[in-house]
């Protein structure tokens, strides 16, 4: 087991999916020392169905729950919930908490990231929300009902996931975005207005405007944008992004930039402490890349960790990669395609279902998939192994 046979005690400060991971991934690959989770919440669990299944009621908390308490006896993890972590101490490498201090040979930082707010937003209003959490997911849903007037700013994966659920839900649901074409950074400019229509086709009402001053009237809200007009609204839902959650790592004199600083083995600038997930910036050459923000980017994260305390080989990072279920739409994307050189057609644009491929110096780096799941799965592998597949071959729906 190389350098895990001195390793005794790993500690890892939060439970979301990277945090869960380095915990499974450890005992998966036969570590048997003392593992602690630590998390402030009380049950670890999926967040991708926050704005989805869970958000519309069709899915309970027991569904979206990642282990059982069951699962982490059996594999002999100490689950420690509602667990706040006070300060890291890096010369004696422990951490404290209200239950005591606890020593580790290893410390991982998963405490992910939390939902940005603009200075606009009013923090004590019971009309406004954003989306985090499973209890923000339980107090917008018992907020929406029937002809519900709600306001989602930020029409990008998550906004556009809340709008269309509240839609379903009878809810009357406007979104606001300052860009002309959210998503453009990652899928492209067409793609990207593409998606923003089927907005208006589900019946969500979108303006391309800037939110200046929300001012809580009691029974509604008023909104100021950026064009000088007003609308009242009975709910507000911001989605423009989120803020990794740095205070521990920074008080305890890690370095911090956009996120925990770290490198391709998710290790930070202290050796033996290392972050993953939400939380972790991966520091390059070229300079220092932001979180992801997605489920399986932090999913490798933490199983790079595992790997680096028991004196692995990481696994090479992939071509990023993630999904967004928009009602009845489902969209893959592989890479960025508004950085290739070429991008060709698979199928009819804005048919039911359609690829986009995006070329640079003849190869196959980035994709795009419309309701086509498994065709994306192999546009992945092939981008991933280097496999040689023409632009011509791409557009021909007989290949692969």
């Amino acid at each position: 087991m190389g350098a895990s046979a001195a390793v005794e005690r790993v500690v890892i400060v939060g439970a979301g999916v990277a945090g869960v991971t380095t915990a499974a991934t450890l005992r998966l690959r036969g570590y048997s020392g003392t593992v602690l989770l630590l998390d402030r919440g009380d049950f670890t669990y999926d967040r991708p169905p926050l704005s989805k299944d869970f958000l519309s009621g069709t899915s309970s908390r027991a569904d979206i729950s990642l282990y059982s308490p069951e699962w982490f006896a059996e594999h002999d993890i100490d689950y420690l919930p509602n667990t706040e972590v006070s300060s890291i101490d890096t010369e004696q490498l422990a951490v404290e908490t209200a239950h005591g201090r606890m020593a580790a040979d290893w410390i991982v930082l998963a405490m992910g990231g939390e939902a940005f707010h603009p200075d606009w937003l009013p923090r004590d209003s019971q009309r406004v929300h954003t989306l985090r959490t499973v209890g923000d997911a339980e107090r917008l849903r018992a907020s929406l009902t029937d002809e519900t007037r709600l306001l989602v700013v930020g029409a990008g994966l998550l906004g556009a996931e809340i709008a269309l659920t509240a839609r379903t839900l009878g809810a009357i649901v406007s979104t606001v975005d300052p860009n002309p074409t959210p998503l453009a950074d990652a899928v492209g400019s067409r793609l990207a207005a593409w998606l923003l229509d089927q907005l208006g086709v589900q019946g969500i009402a979108h303006r391309t405007v800037s939110v200046e001053k929300v001012s809580d009237m009691g029974e509604s809200l008023q909104i100021n944008f950026s064009d000088g007009e007003w609308q009242e609204f009975d709910h507000l839902v911001v989605a423009v992004g989120l803020e990794p959650v740095t205070n521990l790592a920074i008080a305890a004199g890690l370095t911090a930039h956009t996120g925990v600083q770290v490198d391709s083995g998710q290790r930070t600038s202290h050796p033996q402490i290392l972050a993953v997930g939400d939380c972790a910036a991966l520091r390059t050459e070229s300079g220092f890349v932001s979180p992801a923000g997605h489920w399986e980017a932090a999913k490798l994260t933490g199983e790079r960790a595992a790997d680096n305390i028991l004196g692995l080989d990481p696994a090479a990072h992939v071509t990023a990669w993630f999904w967004s279920d928009r009602g009845d739409l489902h969209l893959d994307v592989i890479g960025r395609l508004p950085e290739t050189e070429q991008i060709v057609e698979r199928g009819e644009f804005g048919s039911e279902t359609f690829s986009l491929g995006g070329f640079s110096q003849g190869k196959l780096v980035a994709a795009a998939s419309v309701n086509d799941p498994l065709s994306n799965r192999h546009l992945r592998k092939i981008i991933d192994r280097g496999h040689h597949i023409t632009p011509e071959q791409f557009a021909d729906p007989e290949t692969m």
